[in-house]
């Protein structure tokens, strides 16, 4: 065989090499980022939350109890940590964050429940009102972290964020709702601890 030929047959064995390895080495990187989307669809199925879109995520969480909540949030977070891809890693905390958001304003529902009869005894139930505003300040730090992150969200990964569905939440004006009805019930409650002293 001629040189020129063996020399050819070299280098399209080299060349048919390397479009193998490339062919494998992208269809593994591609799985391995689908997988990591489907691990996060499943983890969510696990507690009857369908991750398809934002809304459904929103929507489905209210449902939760707060056990189911709580166990949701920590399996997010440590799912946020093991994943390779930046906007993985972000979605998994803003469901985190709106799973410890429903938790604390369910405790928070409770706990005014548990004092209706305020204007009865009112220093009977201070422990409860003390409850209150940590559930008010863990509302108001969570909203805000939340709505920093999605928004955040939104502007780095616009892609994403259409392929999702993701929007700000809560929205600026909600925010502001709820930042004015914590610091009306912080008054309140400092209020009464000083009558009640």
């Amino acid at each position: 065989m001629e040189k020129r030929w063996k020399n050819l047959l070299v280098v399209s064995a080299v060349l048919i090499a390397a479009a193998f390895f490339l062919y494998y080495y992208f269809s593994y990187l591609k799985t391995g980022i689908v997988g990591n989307y489907v691990a996060l669809l499943s983890l969510m199925e696990k507690y009857g939350v369908d991750a398809s879109k934002f809304s459904h995520v929103v929507a489905g969480v209210s449902k939760l109890s707060d056990s189911q909540l709580e166990n949701l949030s920590n399996e997010l977070k440590d799912f946020s940590n093991r994943a390779d891809e930046a906007w993985l890693k972000e979605i998994a905390l803003i469901y985190a964050d709106i799973a410890d958001l429903q938790r604390n304003k369910n405790g928070l529902e409770s706990l005014q429940f548990k004092a209706e009869d305020v204007l009865t005894n009112p220093c009977d139930k201070l422990a409860i009102f003390s409850e209150m505003k940590t559930k008010g300040d863990n509302i108001e730090s969570i909203a805000s972290d939340l709505f920093k992150r999605s928004s955040k969200f939104v502007a780095e990964y616009p892609d994403k964020a259409e392929e999702l569905g993701v929007f700000v939440i809560p929205n600026p004006t909600d925010l502001a709702e709820i930042r004015k009805a914590h610091k009306m019930q912080s008054s309140v409650i400092e209020a009464l601890k000083v009558m009640c002293k």
